[in-house]
Order: C-alpha cells, then structure tokens, then sequence
C-alpha cells in the first residue's frame, strides 16, 4: 500500500489514495486518477474509522457528500472522545467530548452520514493494542464496507521531517 497526505481508500480488489502523494524523493506530487472502481455503482458502502471527531469531515468530507449524493450508504468510526481539542473556552475534557461528539453528529447529518460510531477512548491515551485494533476491526466485521476510507497514518510523521 502506498502512502497518501490525503487518505487511504482500501477495497477487496486493490487500495490507492486520494489526495497529494508524498515521498523523499519526489516531494508533493498532485492527486492521481482515481480507479473506475471507486465511483462504479457496485460500491455501495463505505466505512471511514478516523480517530478524532472533525478528522472525517476535514479529511475527506467533500468525497463523503459525493459518494452519498450517488447513492453510496457511509458509515464514520470514530475512536477517541475528542476531549483534549482546542478548548478556548476553558471547558473540562468531559464538556469538550460532549461538545465534539454533538458537533460530530450534526456534520454527519449535513454530509448525509448513515451511522456514527463513537469508541469513546480518552483523547491522545490511544496506544496501539491488541484491543484496540480488534474493536475497529470488529466494527468492519459488522458492517462489511466495500470500501474502506481512512486517515494516512503516516501524515503527522511527513510534517515533523
């Protein structure tokens, strides 16, 4: 699988990104074509597990609107509280984490977002688990997705180099 800044769009058949491609050798590269596959009308559900409320919305929002105006059923996982987030008002992280969960639900309700799941894990306490892996994974079990759309793990990696 390569490495996207945008997201990774995985399915049975293959994976690719969407978005601006980087590596050391050849920088920012522009997003590339995207396989008919994507966009074809046997690839009805998606699933998009993300680890912060907001990270689906500003990640790929725009291609989840699309996908849903073409008739695609999304369903969003979302694994931390989002309790730590910018807080200029000074609320506790519990305030925050309700904050952000409503603020999750209402954006999935304008993009048109079938199911919202909510792990609930502290925000920024998520290590990689056994247990933690098998709760998304479950949840894709669930569900079944023909697509699978998340986050480049290795994004916050390319901005500290």
């Amino acid at each position: 699988m390569e490495r996207f800044g945008g997201m990774w769009v995985c399915s049975n058949k293959t994976s690719v990104g969407i978005g601006y491609t980087y590596n050391k050798t050849d920088g920012l590269r522009p997003p590339q074509p995207h396989p008919s596959w994507i966009w074809n009308a046997e690839t009805k559900t998606w699933n998009a597990p993300v680890p912060h409320p907001d990270d689906m919305e500003i990640g790929m929002g725009g291609t989840v609107a699309k996908l849903v105006a073409e008739g695609a059923e999304v369903t969003s996982l979302i694994v931390t509280d989002g309790g730590r987030a910018s807080n200029p008002f000074g609320w506790t992280e519990q305030r925050m984490a309700e904050v952000r969960r409503a603020e999750a639900l209402r954006a999935a309700a304008v993009l048109g977002v079938k199911d919202v799941i909510f792990l609930g894990h502290p925000d920024g306490a998520v290590e990689d688990t056994a247990e933690g892996r098998g709760q998304v994974v479950k949840i894709i079990r669930e569900f079944q997705p023909d697509i699978l759309v998340t986050m480049d793990p290795f994004r916050r990696y390319i901005r500290q180099q």
